[in-house]
């Protein structure tokens, strides 16, 4: 509440307590947490202050003016506005048009034309009339027969400028007149000091003077200047000077600099040159470690050494005595090694996802936003859209596109090592060669490793491909070099990620390890036939020791029988691949608006979120600006392209059309959808393209009717 006084007048702003729109065509819904207030073409605004923060025993007769005041977001069609009390109760975030209550004859009516200023209304004897009778307070209603207008509600954090009402108080009472002042006496001669006598009692406390009359309201204030921009340092430094408008983090929590060259003032005690911008949190409960990923593909078997030439025949022998069938003969010895296999394909980059914070366990009571991630019977999962009591795992099973896998829970630990062989039986004649013996029983399964602590939350990750010297790069950023992903700690240009973290730099810091970890071969194990192929880990994570259990395929035709040959050597393993199986971008926008034309086409960045599109900055694709495109991180095929449309205000027949653009020129796959105040769905899987990392991808956006307020989300995949 504002208070100023001047020569015994007070003026001072009642409280908002509640400001809400109604509109007819959407009889049953509430817009009682929307940025504006609507007037006009079918719409209603409801403010309500409160008027018992003025001074206890405040009279109607003390209140000299009151002003109603409102500032002007937008203007479709400009003309007079109405003003008039309500007749009943109504509450923000339950008022429709539906139960909406009706409001008396008309106080006052004040012209709109110009959006971006203030306008205000005398309001004075309404105000009065509710100081006199409390309970018919239920605030104003504003309507307009001719006009479409925009307010800014309390809700609005843009331009910020909420409804208000100024009340100016005075004293009562008459004001006395001035007395004549009397004749001076002659002094009289002056006397023998007296003796001092005792106090007396203070005397009773004087009436206060009459009220001066009010002056008159001063101007409204134009809105302050933009505060400077944040411009996030790092750790805060010494040794670094800082300007306005800098922010550090320091001992855990973030601040922000309120001077130019500031040096060497250390935050949290130099309130002159340092506010604090996010104060450091609690520390969060350990998480549960992430699921195991999936093991790489089996490489392929090498080739079968070549059979060795046949001994001569020996000398016939007289016949003997047919012996007993004797034990299976040993194995002969081993062929020469055969080829190595070949290397499997290096899979495609993954897209860069949006930043990602961590929530814990899932909870169907929590509001979860695009981001969020979650944990839930081994498995992470992300958000791709905000939602509330939304099941991860039942929608990623179905097709409702809420939810996407982060990491999969991993396979079953691995298999027990094989009973020890039993010893060796006499050497008899070699007799014939016996079948194949049963597979001995697989061992009883290891042991579960401990739970490892979950690292703390890091910065979100922006992926830039490749390391390049020629490059800078922010906090957060995350390259590729020689098989291993590093993240920038700091900014940097030119600093190698795998020199500074072998040093003792600190810039980058290791995000994925590759091509210093180690792969061996342990066993190999024939599987029964039909069965799937096996592989386990029996090493670490940065020295694994692949244990494989490959399935017996069908009997081939029986050969000459040679000599066997070698076992060949484990194949090199095949290079890492980037870990991505989709990407999806997911944007949302407002359509623009007068005075925009229909059928002009607007071009947007698929990661764009914005209020509206800009009809300076979208108008061309040809401008190439930062809003009209995204890059792509890696080559993938798009193959989805989904479109929501919802006409929320201002019903009218209105067609939207989206279309896909790579590298500025159009792509076949585009949908449409028509809406009349409701809801529409387009999506395209005919269509599909692939995409080479670095090219340039746009949404373009074209509508048949500018005149309806339309909301459009738009989620293309990528794979």
């Amino acid at each position: 509440m504002f208070l100023f006084n001047v020569s015994g007048a007070f003026a001072l702003d009642a409280i908002l307590r509640a400001d809400a729109s109604v509109n007819t065509a959407h009889a049953s819904s509430n817009y009682g947490a929307l940025s504006n207030l609507y007037v006009g073409n079918g719409n209603t605004t409801f403010l309500q202050f409160d008027l018992t923060t003025l001074p206890a025993g405040t009279l109607s007769s003390q209140v000299s003016h009151a002003t109603l005041i409102v500032f002007v977001n937008r203007v479709n069609v400009a003309g007079s506005v109405s003003v008039a009390p309500v007749t009943a109760s109504w509450g923000e975030y339950s008022v429709t048009s539906a139960v909406a209550p009706t409001a008396g004859s008309s106080i006052s009516n004040f012209p709109v034309s110009v959006a971006g200023q203030f306008v205000s209304v005398d309001v004075t004897n309404q105000v009065q009339a509710w100081l006199n009778t409390p309970a018919s307070n239920n605030g104003f209603a504003l309507t307009s027969a001719a006009a479409d207008v925009l307010f800014d509600s309390k809700e609005n954090d843009e331009t910020g400028h909420a409804p208000r009402l100024d009340i100016t108080l005075v004293n009562q009472g008459p004001q006395g007149i001035q007395g004549v002042q009397g004749i001076q006496g002659i002094p009289g001669i002056a006397g023998p000091q007296g003796a001092t006598g005792l106090a007396g009692p203070i005397g009773p406390q004087g009436l206060p003077g009459i009220q001066g009359p009010t002056g008159p309201a001063g101007a409204i204030g134009a809105p302050g200047p933009q505060g400077p921009p944040v411009n996030f340092q790092g750790a805060w430094s010494n040794a670094t000077t800082y300007s306005t408008g800098d922010a550090v983090f320091y001992n855990g929590s973030s601040f922000i600099s309120l001077a130019n060259s500031n040096l060497n003032n250390q935050p949290g005690t130099s309130p002159a040159q340092w506010s604090l911008l996010a104060q450091q949190g609690a520390v969060g409960a350990t998480g549960a470690v992430g699921a195991t990923g999936l093991p790489g593909p089996l490489g392929l078997t090498g080739a079968t050494g070549a059979t060795g030439p046949a001994g001569p025949v020996g000398a016939t022998g007289t016949t003997g005595a047919t012996g007993p069938q004797g034990p299976v003969g040993l194995t002969g010895a081993a062929g020469p090694i055969g080829p190595a296999g070949a290397t499997g394909a290096t899979g495609a980059t993954g897209a860069q996802g949006p930043p990602v914070t961590f929530k814990g366990t899932w909870n169907s009571s929590t509001v979860y936003a695009i981001g969020d991630a979650i944990f839930e019977n081994g498995t992470s999962y992300i958000a791709l859209s905000a939602n509330q009591g939304i099941d991860p795992a039942t929608d990623v099973l179905g097709s409702g596109g809420t939810w996407a896998v982060l990491a999969q829970k991993g396979a079953t630990g691995a298999t027990g090592a094989a009973g020890a062989t039993g010893p060796q039986g006499a050497i008899g004649l070699t007799g014939a060669v016996g079948a194949a013996g049963p597979a001995g029983p697989a061992g009883s399964t290891g042991a579960t490793g401990a739970t490892g602590a979950k690292g703390a939350q890091g910065p979100p990750v922006t992926f830039k491909g490749t390391w390049s010297s020629s490059t800078t790069y922010i906090i957060g950023d995350a390259v590729f070099e020689s098989g291993t992903s590093y993240i920038a700690l700091v900014t940097n240009a030119n600093v190698d990620p795998a020199t500074d973290v072998s040093g003792s730099g600190g810039v980058w810091a290791v995000l994925a390890r590759g091509s210093s970890s180690t792969v061996s071969v342990g066993t190999t194990t024939t599987g029964a036939s039909g069965t799937s192929a096996v592989v386990t880990n029996s090493g670490t994570s940065s020295a694994a020791v692949l244990n494989f259990t490959i399935p017996q395929g069908p009997a081939g035709a029986t050969g000459p029988i040679g000599a066997t040959g070698a076992t060949g050597p484990a194949g090199p393993a095949g290079a890492n691949g980037s870990g991505v199986n989709a990407i999806t971008f997911a944007m949302e926008f407002v359509n623009p608006g007068p005075p925009a034309v229909a059928g002009t086409t607007f071009f947007l960045s698929p990661l764009a979120a914005s209020n509206s599109v800009s009809t300076g900055s979208n108008g061309v694709i040809a401008s190439a600006t930062e809003s009209n495109f995204s890059v792509m991180p890696v080559a993938c095929t798009m193959s989805a392209l989904n479109v929501g449309i919802n006409n929320y205000n201002a019903p009218a027949s209105d067609t939207t059309t989206i279309t896909i653009y790579k590298n500025q020129a159009a792509t076949a796959m585009t949908c449409s959808g028509t809406t009349n105040g409701n809801s529409a769905v387009c999506r395209d899987t005919t269509h599909v393209f692939s995409v080479a990392a670095g090219d340039r991808i746009t949404i373009a956006f074209v509508e048949t009717n500018i005149n309806p307020y339309n909301k459009v989300t738009v989620a293309l995949v990528c794979q």
